[in-house]
């Protein structure tokens, strides 16, 4: 019956691990991310999230990110997982320019891969 105490131990861990204090699974955050990435590139830097969110959270009723989401991209992350219910709405008003004030979002990232050329595949062992 050893064993048995150690799966529930084990049980325990797992659903400590996926059911965060703050409520946001690790699913949730993924989900987030995955909006974000789309929102503004997969190229979108730890500092622009961190702009748009002091921009957000003077706008609306949200609490500023702590000192650790300010440092951690993953913790800034989960603050927009914690309060994207808020944040969600405002997402559609933001924008990010490049140098030549166009646009960037995962749209335009995916259109200028496509116009790259394949680079083509030289398989290593041609004998």
């Amino acid at each position: 019956m050893i064993w048995m105490a150690n799966i529930t131990i084990l049980a325990k861990h797992v659903f400590h691990v996926f059911l965060e204090p703050n409520g946001c699974s690790p699913v949730h955050v993924a989900n987030v991310w995955e909006i974000l990435q789309k929102k503004f590139s997969t190229g979108v830097t730890f500092a622009e999230l961190l702009s748009i969110a002091e921009v957000i959270q003077t706008v609306v009723k949200v609490p500023p990110p702590n000192r650790d989401q300010k440092r951690k991209l993953t913790c800034l992350v989960k603050w927009y997982a914690k309060n994207f219910n808020v944040i969600r709405p405002i997402l559609d008003y933001i924008t990010l320019l490049d140098s030549d004030c166009q646009e960037i979002n995962g749209v335009t990232e995916y259109q200028q891969l496509k116009r790259k050329k394949p680079v083509p595949h030289y398989p290593i062992f041609n004998k």
